[in-house]
Formats: C-alpha cells, structure tokens, sequence
C-alpha cells in the first residue's frame, strides 16, 4: 500500500511539473520582430528629420532648434547627431543601451534580449547648427548621447578636411516612443558621391512589447 501511495505521489509530482512548463511556454509571448532598412537624407544643418521605427517611414521635418511633440517619431536624424523620443527630446519612452562590443552583423545576431538596466534617454549636447567660416555655430539642443556620442559621435567619426567620414558598425539596443524594445545598426553616413548626411539604417522593434530581440 506504501509503494502504492508512492506512485501516486511521483505521477502527481510529474504531472503537476509538466503543466507547470507548458503553462509557462503558453504565457510567452509569440516574437513579432519587425525589421527595416532606410535612407534618409539629413544633410541640412538647421533641420531634423524625423522617423517612425512602428511605421518605417518619415513623418516630418523640423528646426534645428525646435522639438517635435507628440509620440509619431522614434528617432530623428540631423546630419550625424541622433535624438530619441525621450528625455529632452520628446515626450515619449524611448531610450538607448550600449553593446560596446557588438558591431557589424555578428554583432546584430548576437544581441537576442534587450538589457534590464542601463538605458540612457536624451540630455542637452553640443550640435552644429550652421557651417559656415571662419567658424561653425555650435549651440546646447537635445540628442542622444548614447548614439550621438562625443566628438563627431559613437556610431561615426569625422576627420581631415575635406571630410572623411567612418562609420563604427556599433549596434545599439533602442526604446520606442511607446517604450517598445529594438536594435538599431546605422550602417551608412554619406552617398555615392561621399557627401554626408546621407543616413543608412537597419532596425528591429519587437512589437509584443517583450524584450525578446530575436
């Protein structure tokens, strides 16, 4: 009768942790990860351009010194600065985390999960808003400093004259301005005549709200 009662006590053990696990696999969310690639042309210095990550498209242009309100952008462009709707520079949730070594595709396959700290919204930076000599005209707006970065920023860097212009292939975990989570790898600065402002962009935004990124 004991080993009897022991049976019975394993098979409802057994039974018990597989509905336990199936539970758990039916809660997960199913990965709805939408992926784009764009070009956009930012190579005004008293205008940004600005996208929806949700839609792929441009919804608009605005000042150089001037914030777009409202959550129908995610990232804006002006020439290699970049601003989230976050912060300083919006209203909405977005943000942006640092992978230091993640870059180029590898880097992109790598990144599977978004991280549970260190997301860093807009603050108040250094832009250029006018080129012109003997000197350009550099005023305090918001950007990210997360993907704007220090001198001539994280994801490019500028040197010599004429310009040069190098891109770090550097992938960036990014918040929408619904706080939805994705990548971002910008991919290119200039166009085939080596001008810059000529943005190239590959992203994901995980659409179930999870921060499941693969």
């Amino acid at each position: 009768m004991n080993k009897n009662r022991f049976f019975l006590l394993m098979l409802v053990v057994a039974l018990f942790g597989f509905q336990s696990c199936t539970d758990k696999d039916e809660d997960k969310p199913e990965s709805k990860l939408k992926q784009g690639e764009l070009t956009v042309d930012a190579t005004a210095f008293d205008k940004w351009v600005y996208v929806s990550l949700e839609t792929g498209k441009e919804v608009g242009k605005g000042d150089v010194k001037s914030k777009r309100t409202g959550t129908d952008w995610d990232i804006a462009f002006h020439r290699y600065d970049v601003r989230l709707n976050c912060g300083k520079s919006g209203e909405g949730k977005g943000g942006a985390y640092l992978a230091p070594d993640k870059k180029g595709k590898a880097g992109w396959d790598a990144i599977t999960k978004a991280p549970a700290t260190g997301c860093a919204t807009d603050k108040v930076m250094p832009i250029v808003t006018a080129y012109k000599m003997p000197a350009p005209t550099i005023e305090s707006l918001p950007a990210s400093p997360i993907i704007t970065g220090g001198d001539h920023g994280t994801w490019v860097k500028k040197e010599g004259m004429p310009p040069t212009y190098t891109v770090s292939n550097q992938i960036f975990v990014i918040k929408t301005a619904k706080g939805k989570y994705g990548k971002l790898w910008i991919k290119q600065y200039v166009d085939a005549t080596k001008k810059g402002g000529h943005i190239t962009f590959k992203y994901a935004i995980q659409e179930n709200g999870s921060k499941d990124l693969k």
